[in-house]
């Protein structure tokens, strides 16, 4: 049985809250650890209904420093530090936020009971910003008024299975099995170097998931996205609101299955909408025509990430 790689969406609208939505969070369970991607007003609110003991969460991922998709962590972290947290808490976002969040406690007296630690986004291509045994993440640029990057959520596997039958046939000694396994090349004491990679059996494939909003319609960051399983692509507009999409940085429904297309990703969830929509049904309309296998991302739904 595969552990859990799902996504729970606690906000979906823009700029403000509208229409029963929430701005921008989401909630990730990768192998039964828990991290917050944006943290949008309402955040702990949302966070308290998932009733999945969410504020032990580990990291938080901010995109940029738009309020609506930070405005939400003065409360929350204030909350944690109320139900006595004590773990570290990591924290990936542009170093501005640091220097907002500690000027905002300093100035109410806003002590905070648990260490937090600081992990700075790149501001120019993409980087490998987190990696623990279960998950990696790849931060990307995106084209906004504002420095702001998109997350690729990849799935690892602590334990990798070695080839037994293979390293007892090559007279390989059992003491650098466990070597081989952590995938470490081994020098065997006749000076021979052993590659791992030969004796690593083929793993399960892991699962990926990428969160791409606030952008402009653009391709360049297709080839980091490129055959994940799911994503979601901020959808602010319908095409009838290209210009002002393209004015005002964002993508239109028809746009972000545009990239969901180029990108050959299994399957496409849209979000970030405009509070002049009441109804989603047409957004959804139009994506579908390009790209046939979109979602909308409602508020409160759980999406499981499979592979396709």
């Amino acid at each position: 049985m595969l552990a859990p790689f799902e996504i729970t969406i606690l906000g979906n609208n823009s700029a403000i809250p509208a229409n029963g939505r929430f701005p921008s969070a989401q909630l990730l369970n990768i192998h039964d650890q828990l991290l917050l991607v944006d943290c949008g007003e309402g955040s702990q609110i949302r966070l308290a209904e998932t009733k999945k003991k969410a504020f032990r969460l580990e990291h938080i991922f901010i995109t940029h420093l738009h309020g609506d998709h930070f405005f939400g962590i003065f409360g929350l972290l204030t909350s944690m530090s109320l139900l006595g947290r004590t773990k570290t808490l990591n924290i990936y976002c542009h170093a501005p936020l640091q220097k907002l969040l500690e000027t905002t406690l300093e100035i109410t007296k806003g002590g905070i009971n648990y260490p937090i630690e600081f992990h700075f986004l790149p501001e120019t291509g993409s980087q490998v910003i987190c990696t623990t045994a279960h998950f990696e993440v790849t931060a990307f640029q995106l084209t906004h008024r504002i420095p702001t990057c998109g997350f690729l959520f990849k799935e690892r596997f602590p334990k990798r299975k070695i080839n037994q039958d293979k390293l007892i046939e090559a007279g390989i000694p059992k003491v650098f099995w466990g070597d081989i396994q952590k995938e470490k090349d081994v020098l065997l004491d006749t000076g021979e170097l052993v590659a791992s990679k030969d004796y690593i059996l083929p793993g399960p494939k892991p699962r990926t998931y990428a969160y791409c909003t606030d952008t402009q319609f653009t391709l360049d960051f297709v080839p980091v996205i490129e055959g994940a399983d799911t994503i979601y692509v901020d959808s602010t507009y319908m095409s009838s609101d290209e210009q002002k999409a393209k004015d005002r940085y964002h993508c239109t429904a028809a746009q972000a299955a545009t990239i969901a297309k180029t990108a050959g990703v299994g399957r496409l969830l849209l979000g970030h909408f405009s509070s002049k929509y009441r109804n989603l049904q047409p957004l959804l309309d139009e994506a579908k025509a390009v790209f046939k296998l979109t979602e909308i991302a409602h508020q409160g739904k759980t999406f499981s990430i499979e592979s396709w």
